[in-house]
């Protein structure tokens, strides 16, 4: 993987068979970072992502081999318990241009993705959530009508 920053804006790089999700967890602890949001695009060999089942309250995770283009990535980096907490969705293509997305756990990149990550000068973190099992984004304002 490679990186260039600007400011509080990365330009992220990866190779040939980096997996997403270790890669970007170290620039984040390398970085310091605390929160920031991410977009990209690029293609995969491997992939495995979730349907968040609601009455189950657990993801059903898909493994897919087979080389597909990256359409889209998005998503955040926050904190739990005080480590890197990405949350991504990613849209993927088949050769046959039909597309499929979810929840992303790990890509495989082939032969590459280029992520952006923006950078707030600020830290969100994540706490569980009994409700959904889930850990969701511990924010501190919110409306008087909401929960």
């Amino acid at each position: 993987m490679k990186f260039q920053s600007f400011g509080d804006r990365y330009q992220v790089r990866l190779f040939p068979g980096d997996r997403l999700m270790p890669s970007l967890t170290a620039l984040i602890e390398q970085e310091g970072i605390r929160y920031a949001a991410l977009s990209g695009l690029g293609a995969a060999r491997h992939v495995v992502i979730g349907y968040y089942d609601a009455a189950q309250k657990d993801y059903e995770r898909h493994e897919i081999d087979e080389q597909m283009e990256v359409l889209s990535l998005i998503g955040n980096c926050s904190t739990r318990d005080g480590e890197p907490a990405l949350h991504i969705h990613a849209t993927f293509a088949h050769r046959d241009l039909s597309v499929i997305g979810g929840h992303v756990f790990e890509i495989e990149t082939n032969p590459t993705l280029e992520i952006w990550l923006r950078v707030e000068d600020a830290s969100v973190e994540r706490i569980y959530n009994d409700e959904t099992h889930l850990a969701l984004l511990n924010l501190p304002q919110s409306l008087a009508r909401d929960r």
